[in-house]
């Protein structure tokens, strides 16, 4: 009844929106044998149009088409996240602080209206109470990033920013186990500027359910292997990682790292994929002679974190 009637062009233009379609499988797979899928339920008229958001581009592209119908929607900038919060918080007079909120939470659009939603319904916490046990440790962060916000459209959203990666990860999970393992691997490398040559010796070939993939050989290669391509095309794709090509480096949001570490955590593989990057990073250091000098500059702000990491391991065996 809808379909036909929005497909009548005398009722005027429409818009449509399709929120979080990351599996365009949802609209072809046929709910019931003798069924249609939902796509067939879609009105198609001249008259009418779609607003269509997703975390996977390959989804975005199958409902599209189209790559020019594709919009990447960026980290806001702290311009635009100040906006967001003050919008939601209402007057505070914490310009600085939550300068600094914003700028912790990533500007993550998510990430902020969680915290506003968080500092609002409770009544004596305030913008700096809440930086203060966002920053307190990674428990209590891990906490916060779980306090979901109440969406009154949908009672079933899920609206923690943990939440909604947490979906993304465990469908890279069930649809390629190895590009998760990649991801998993590189959560534990500092957020910028991750080599990608350090990432090729890492061999997600058939994983076992129970075991972290293990790293190449020591002999370096400028090539890189299909399957790391493939599963690096398909973190890319989900927008969890970023790829600059002329400095053959990658980059992750430093909350999305987070996020992934404690996905780890629920599904035991945290301690397995740490030790990982322990012996991948021991084994990969280059002695330390002149001619090593760049490359060890390279690696040495990946390693900057190295005692919290084992101060973590310790936390997570108690």
């Amino acid at each position: 009844m809808v379909r036909s009637w929005l497909c009548d062009e005398s009722h005027g233009k429409w818009l449509m929106i399709l929120d979080n379609v990351d599996d365009a499988r949802i609209l072809s797979t046929r709910q019931y044998d003798e069924g249609e899928p939902l796509s067939a339920f879609l009105p198609m008229s001249s008259n009418g149009s779609f607003i269509i958001t997703s975390r996977s581009r390959d989804a975005a592209f199958e409902l599209t088409g189209d790559n020019k119908n594709i919009f990447d929607v960026p980290v806001m900038d702290e311009g635009l996240a100040l906006q967001l919060v003050r919008r939601k918080l209402g007057d505070k007079d914490e310009p600085a602080i939550l300068a600094e909120l914003v700028k912790e939470l990533g500007g993550v659009p998510l990430a902020i209206t969680q915290a506003a939603a968080y500092i609002g319904r409770q009544a004596l916490m305030s913008p700096t109470k809440y930086l203060d046990k966002l920053r307190l440790d990674r428990k209590q962060k891990a906490k916060l990033l779980n306090q979901g916000a109440k969406d009154m459209r949908d009672y079933t959203a899920h609206n923690s920013i943990f939440e909604t990666w947490q979906i993304t990860f465990e469908l890279i999970w069930e649809e390629q186990r190895s590009a998760a393992y990649l991801l998993a691997f590189m959560s534990f490398f500092s957020a910028q500027n991750i080599p990608s040559w350090m990432l090729q010796h890492y061999v997600p070939e058939q994983p076992q359910e129970d075991q972290p993939p293990a790293t190449a050989s020591s002999n370096s290669s400028s090539e890189a292997s299909p399957v790391f391509e493939d599963d690096l095309t398909c973190l890319t794709g989900y927008s969890l990682v970023g790829v600059d090509e002329e400095k053959d480096v990658l980059d992750m949001h430093p909350m999305v790292q987070f996020c992934t570490q404690e996905w780890l955590k629920s599904k035991d593989r945290k301690l397995p994929t740490q030790r990982l990057f322990f012996d991948t990073m021991s084994s990969k250091y280059p002695a330390p002679l002149i001619e090593n000098f760049d490359l060890c500059l390279m690696l040495d702000q990946h390693l900057g974190p190295l005692e919290d990491e084992r101060d973590t391991v310790e936390d997570d065996l108690a």
